[in-house]
């Protein structure tokens, strides 16, 4: 099974449009069921510019940005979320999804099963090229059609 990983739009566009941010909210948290029914370890959530990471279950030192379960887990991410600008998601989605669950694995020799990823958005990231997110996508097609992993 793929591990799922799920990119959700913390852009002030979600915030500024009424209704956006509880539909935001029940999205995640049925993503959150769907992902923890997927793998056993649950899934990577990430937001285009929060960092999440620093949030821990009660005890525990994994962050649960790296194991979201359930919707109380989703539910403890989201409360961590701050809507702004600017969202470039092709240079996020580098960042945060195709870097490390990607690349720093195939460099690594240490990808062993597909990567499902999930993004959540209204649509409206902040102006950058055209072609960012294609161009991240493609030269993350090409390095893993090359590795040993493909």
């Amino acid at each position: 099974m793929a591990t799922p990983n799920t990119l959700i739009d913390d852009s002030a566009s979600m915030e500024n449009k009424k209704g956006r941010i509880e539909q935001l909210r029940e999205i995640g948290r049925r993503l959150a069921l769907i992902g923890g029914l997927c793998d056993d370890n649950g899934y990577q959530m990430r937001a285009f510019t929060t960092d999440l990471s620093g949030v821990r279950r009660e005890g525990g030192s994994k962050p649960v940005q790296d194991n979201c379960k359930n919707h109380n887990d989703f539910d403890s991410l989201f409360g961590n979320i701050r809507f702004t600008y600017p969202i470039p998601m092709g240079a996020q989605t580098k960042a945060k999804i195709h870097t490390p669950l990607f690349l720093d694995k195939i460099k690594a020799n240490t990808f062993d099963k597909p990567v499902s990823v999930w993004y959540i958005t209204d649509g409206e990231p902040c102006p950058e090229g055209e072609d960012v997110m294609f161009n991240t996508c493609a030269d993350t097609y090409k390095k893993l059609r090359a590795s040993a992993a493909y």
